[in-house]
């Protein structure tokens, strides 16, 4: 018996060891000839996403180029997902400011998917009880939706400016706002969305 704790302790000394050697494991890939450059641990961590600064500077913002930015926001959000997954919720958020930084090097960035990254942004950070910053980051997806003119996206900022419900006796009134835009923006039509702006309005003006 005592032969057998001995080799399970041993086993688990081995496991732990193994491990540490993957985290410090470094992998790096490069695409476009070297343009960008995706680096990993052992066990599949995104580290980094590199893109020769050389590439983007002096106008040369090629079809090719903004593909494989693309492709380099596509490793960062894929990563943030599974982070999210595995409740590794600041390596999620870190991945996503990766993802929101190589969006700006597209000579065109697609607001619509800056809109989206933020929306996913704040919701990582949500989880990882940073309320103020979520606010801000929210708060920054209301901004592009309304310049976008997408009633949508604006709706869905408003709901993520706060998911840990309503504080008794205090008015939100930055959320109250921000909701009656969204609804306003939505019009009359029923949706989810719109049930879920009008259920979380009515919880906030229950103190006003």
């Amino acid at each position: 018996m005592r032969n057998l704790q001995q080799m399970m302790s041993q086993m688990k000394k081995m496991q732990e060891e193994i491990q540490q050697q993957m985290e410090t494991l470094r992998v790096e890939g490069s695409s476009g000839g070297g343009i960008v450059t995706v680096q990993m641990n052992g066990t599949k961590r995104l580290l980094s996403v590199r893109i020769d600064p050389q590439a983007v500077q002096g106008g040369d913002r090629s079809t090719d180029l903004q593909h494989i930015v693309d492709s380099a926001i596509g490793y960062a959000v894929r990563a943030a997902e599974r982070a999210l997954s595995q409740v590794a919720y600041e390596e999620a958020v870190r991945l996503y400011r990766m993802a929101l930084q190589a969006l700006d090097l597209k000579e065109k960035p697609d607001d619509a998917q800056r809109c989206e990254l933020l929306l996913a942004l704040a919701k990582a950070q949500w989880a990882t009880g940073d309320a103020p910053g979520a606010r801000e980051i929210s708060q920054r997806a209301a901004d592009v939706a309304r310049n976008l003119d997408a009633p949508v996206r604006l709706a869905r900022a408003a709901l993520s400016f706060w998911e840990w419900g309503t504080a008794a006796g205090v008015v939100d009134e930055p959320l109250v706002d921000l909701l009656e835009e969204a609804l306003r923006a939505l019009g009359e039509e029923d949706s989810v969305l719109r049930v879920l702006a009008l259920a979380r309005l009515a919880g906030e003006l229950m103190y006003s």
